[in-house]
């Protein structure tokens, strides 16, 4: 079966986005991101996962991981991007240029799973919310929807930091390409992050 999504911008074409453009489109995802997250739901729902247990609990990461680990697949590159590949990473070696990558479908697949994992942070943590990055244009996540209220202390100053979950969660599924990828992956990623949200509730 078909996995039935829409594709978000990619990170590097919020960067072309005026800042009116960006404020219209953050506006739009608000809206659009439940959607994508109940499409993740109905996918799962058909292949006969209880979604009774999809109750944006962390625990219910798990489930949600062990579904995308059994449906994603990876595919070889291509000759052109084996190319463009070699000529940007060849001086590192081919550890780094690599042989495969995700499919389309798998990346959407991890798209929604990561927009559910940010509807977790956010049903459990008060403090946590979307927004964008509206400066400085050099910071990768320019203009990125991404969740603000996370806060670390273990350097003395505190550092407000942002979590781009679709970002975050494809980082995650990138490990299926050399066999490292396990169900507990994205609970993992919780659990890192999740004292940073505890630490902005302070």
């Amino acid at each position: 079966m078909v996995y039935e999504s829409t594709f978000l911008p990619r990170m590097s074409e919020y960067y072309g986005l005026t800042k009116k453009e960006a404020e219209v489109y953050f506006r739009s995802f608000l809206k659009e991101a439940p959607i994508h997250v109940d499409n993740l739901k109905t996918a799962m729902e058909s292949d006969g996962v209880d979604c009774r247990t999809l109750d944006f609990s962390d625990s219910s990461l798990i489930p949600v991981w062990s579904w995308f680990i059994g449906r994603a697949s990876t595919r070889e590159f291509s000759k052109q991007e084996l190319s463009e590949r070699i000529s940007l990473f060849g001086k590192l070696g081919p550890t780094m240029i690599g042989k495969r990558t995700l499919t389309d479908e798998t990346e959407l697949m991890a798209q929604d799973v990561g927009l559910y994992l940010a509807m977790v942070f956010v049903k459990n943590y008060s403090n946590i919310s979307w927004d964008y990055v509206k400066s400085p244009k050099s910071d990768m996540f320019y203009q990125n929807p991404v969740l603000k209220g996370f806060v670390n202390n273990n350097y003395g100053k505190p550092f407000y930091a942002v979590f781009q979950p679709v970002h975050m969660a494809g980082v995650q599924a990138v490990k299926l390409v050399d066999g490292r990828a396990t169900e507990n992956d994205l609970f993992n990623l919780y659990k890192i992050w999740e004292p940073y949200a505890k630490e902005g509730l302070k």
